[in-house]
């Protein structure tokens, strides 16, 4: 079992106050740190190729091949750190730190954890480009903590238990959300309370007392996002700026505050700002899987925050639930109707009418709630 003691004496540094015995360096003095390659992706490779977010695709060759990689995001997901063993392929998107040969004072599953609770600094070294951008000079001159390596060792075990329980807990929780999917589509179909008598509807049978209807029936506000240009928008939060949603911010429950954009804040009306209860919807993607994701604002909204022209905003009146009406977005049902949308075709544009004309089963609204 790792051992740890209180530590005693400290001193101020540049980055605050740490332990006497550890040291400040920068992150160019512990590591190499290069630019990644187009790959040549092949759909039977057995290596991975790694972006800025991940890996996204294979291919048949590396050009890393090391115990352990730090892989970080330098464009698009800038900032993001992923650890990487054996043969890789990093692409351009991303930069990649090895250790120096000459230095055997440095673990690097510690420095994957240094790095990772440094995401916010990376950020602020992004440079001002068309595109949210870090260097290799910056990322050099990134200064970390380095206490002693048995330290090291030590610290980064005790952070990889937690990341494997995490992984454990992760792995039941969508264990979950499978076991919740089925149950949705049973409840979609036969309700929750007990029926005896069903009829055949066009969208499959359904209990008695309940019925098929158009969505666009209880959609009281369908906004589209904010269209803007170059000129109009930012990287960088400043003032006169509002924060900006697009498609990569939602997530399969919440909305991910990350990558944010910034437009003039004259350019948003008010309907075009997410409050709690908002469903908000991609209407436009490069990917037509992308196309229709929706997610519902659960929490208060303090600072004001518009949706992009590739999103809508849902709000729907009183004959509805609005928690039945989110998780309708999540059926079998929907997922269907939209399969048959772009069947056959590149259509990766959900259009108004589309939702509007959407067919549901609709229980009386007591059982909506259950």
């Amino acid at each position: 079992m790792t051992k740890f003691y209180r530590e005693t004496q400290f001193k101020d540094t540049e980055i605050g106050r740490i332990p006497e015995d550890w040291e400040v360096v920068r992150l160019g003095k512990v590591v190499q740190v290069r630019n990644g390659e187009r790959p040549k992706m092949k759909s039977d490779g057995k290596i991975p190729v790694y972006g800025a977010n991940g890996i996204v695709g294979w291919t048949d060759k590396f050009n890393v091949f090391q115990e352990i990689t730090l892989i970080i995001g330098r464009v698009g997901a800038s900032g993001k750190v992923q650890l990487a063993t054996s043969k890789i392929w990093v692409t351009d998107n991303a930069l990649y730190l090895t250790p120096k040969m000459s230095n055997l004072n440095l673990d690097m599953v510690y420095l994957y954890y240094v790095l990772h609770v440094s995401q916010d600094t990376l950020k602020r070294f992004e440079s001002q480009s068309t595109h949210s951008l870090i260097t290799q000079r910056a990322l050099k001159n990134l200064p970390i903590t380095l206490p002693p390596i048995e330290e090291q060792r030590a610290i980064a075990g005790v952070l990889r238990q937690f990341d494997e329980l995490v992984e454990v807990i992760d792995n039941k929780i969508e264990s979950l959300q499978r076991i919740k999917k089925g149950l949705m589509d049973v409840y979609f179909t036969r309700g929750v309370f007990e029926h005896r008598e069903f009829k055949e509807t066009e969208i499959g049978r359904i209990p008695e007392d309940w019925e098929v209807v158009r969505l666009g029936k209880f959609i009281k506000e369908f906004v589209r996002g904010v269209s803007y240009t170059k000129s109009e928008s930012a990287l960088k939060n400043k003032g006169g700026f509002i924060p900006l949603l697009r498609a990569t911010n939602l997530g399969d429950e919440k909305l991910i505050m990350e990558n944010l954009i910034y437009v003039i804040a004259n350019q948003v009306n008010s309907k075009q700002l997410i409050r709690k209860g908002d469903i908000v919807i991609t209407t436009s993607s490069g990917s037509k899987y992308m196309v229709g994701r929706a997610i519902r604002v659960r929490e208060e909204i303090k600072e004001p925050i518009a949706i992009g022209a590739f999103l809508a905003i849902l709000r729907f009146n009183d004959a509805i639930d609005n928690e039945f009406a989110y998780y309708i977005f999540k059926s079998h049902i929907y997922r269907r109707y939209l399969n048959i949308l772009v069947a056959g075709t590149n259509i990766n544009n959900l259009k108004r009418e589309y939702i509007y004309n959407f067919t549901i089963p609709l229980p009386p609204i007591e059982e909506q709630k259950e």
